[in-house]
């Protein structure tokens, strides 16, 4: 009988050390991954970056704007002071008509959600 209660306390000695062991593995597995997590919370918390939006919404504006014009001046509408349309008297074959607009962008007569300056060129056949 002694015999017998030793192999069992002996038992129940190695898996209460074996649980200890395991418990504190998942404490430092858990430690670990706290600590880590947190760099990955902060990735999520940064502010958006707002620049790219902000030129795409420039780019999409101006893009419009120029198409806007091209038309008007492709269908002979009035067209505002800064622009200026040159039409070919001879197009090519197969189309009815060619031209080059010139709009002139400053201060006076800027881009929508747009500040920078300077000339833009369209040129049409149709």
């Amino acid at each position: 009988m002694p015999f017998k209660r030793y192999i069992q306390l002996t038992l129940f000695i190695n898996l209460t050390s074996n649980l200890n062991m395991y418990k504190s593995l998942i404490l430092v597995l858990v430690c670990i991954l706290s600590v880590s997590s947190c760099k990955i919370v902060d990735a999520y918390k940064q502010s958006p970056e707002l620049t790219p939006l902000e030129q795409g919404f420039k780019t999409c504006a101006t893009i419009g704007y120029c198409a806007s014009i091209a038309s008007s001046a492709f269908n002979n509408q009035p067209l505002p002071s800064n622009v200026d349309v040159t039409f070919d008297s001879s197009p090519k074959t197969g189309y009815t008509s060619s031209g080059v607009v010139h709009i002139t962008v400053n201060s006076t007569t800027p881009l929508p959600f747009n500040s920078n300056i300077g000339d833009i060129y369209i040129a049409g056949l149709w």
